[in-house]
């Protein structure tokens, strides 16, 4: 990965490189080296996914709908519901981050990433739905 200054940023910009920034921006609030390690290792999954899927693996790849088919098929393969809130947890955080420090257009939206609850409230179910989900 290069070194890249959020500057630099667009749609054409590698997801990996995104993520290194991102990463070295949870360095700065003093975040354990295993957190970091965590939701890079699940952005680097997510990517991985978009590129076998047919997508390049850049920043205008990033979108709800993109982000939903994801968590959808980490279901479909039998992923636990923690391990979806996880995945789900790390592309809101990223995207969370994204927003803040550059606003650009996306697939399926015109200004913005992945905010709010969209991620939790459609893609991953609650603790409070854990038991009807294995019905």
């Amino acid at each position: 990965m290069r070194i890249l200054g959020l500057t630099n940023m667009n749609n054409d910009t590698p997801l990996s490189d995104a993520i290194e920034a991102y990463a070295r921006s949870l360095e700065a609030p003093g975040k354990a080296e295993k957190t970091i390690l965590w939701y890079v290792a699940n952005l680097l999954r997510f990517t991985e996914w978009l590129q076998v899927g047919g997508l390049t693996g850049v920043l205008g790849d990033l979108g709800i709908e993109i982000a939903e088919e994801y968590l959808a098929k980490r279901r479909r393969d039998g992923k636990a519901a923690a391990t979806r809130r996880g995945d789900a947890m790390s592309l809101k955080a990223f995207s969370t981050w994204l927003a803040r420090k550059r606003s650009y257009p996306t697939k399926g939206s015109s200004s913005s990433v992945i905010t709010g609850n969209q991620l939790a409230d459609q893609a991953v179910p609650n603790k409070a739905h854990q038991g009807r989900e294995r019905q």
